[in-house]
């Protein structure tokens, strides 16, 4: 069982949800729960919860490969695609790739289109996404990689936003 992003699970108010789910399912599994901070509420769920957790802490030196670079941009916000076209058309190279993240499924088809619309290799993919059409997603971002820079390798990245 994977609860992933369990500090906005938590935030949401879904606890109650969450306790629910652990006592209905069996007591022989393993149980993965994400978060990118750890809450009271979320420390305590897990020592209630979760038998024999163990807490794995990344330490902020090993998050980030050497060969990333930070940018930060502050716009407001009716001006955020605006600025994320100028950058990707202007500011990254054609031979390097890039990862939007967006929240939701309407935001990624919705970037797509829009990117494409301005000449952006574009490529959208979230969780819902059945295999057939993630694979394919997944073999076309390989196909774009093997032109310009190699997918497989993340220190190739150029951008991250």
């Amino acid at each position: 069982m994977v609860f992933d992003e369990a500090d906005y699970l938590f935030e949401l108010g879904f606890s109650d949800q969450l306790s629910k789910i652990l006592s209905k399912v069996s007591q022989n599994r393993q149980t993965l729960l994400f978060s990118a901070t750890l809450s009271n509420q979320i420390s305590s769920f897990a020592k209630s919860g979760l038998k024999d957790y163990v807490y794995v802490k990344l330490s902020s030196e090993y998050t980030l490969a050497d060969t990333l670079k930070l940018n930060f941009f502050v716009c407001r916000e009716k001006e955020k695609l605006t600025h994320l076209i100028y950058i990707l058309k202007e500011l990254v190279k054609n031979n390097e790739q890039s990862i939007v993240f967006a929240s939701s499924k309407f935001s990624v088809d919705f970037l797509e289109t829009i990117l494409r619309n301005f000449g952006v290799k574009a490529i959208g993919m979230y969780g819902k996404m059945d295999q057939i059409t993630r694979k394919e997603h997944i073999m076309a971002v390989y196909f774009f990689s093997k032109n310009s820079s190699k997918a497989a390798n993340i220190q190739h990245l150029s951008l991250q936003i």
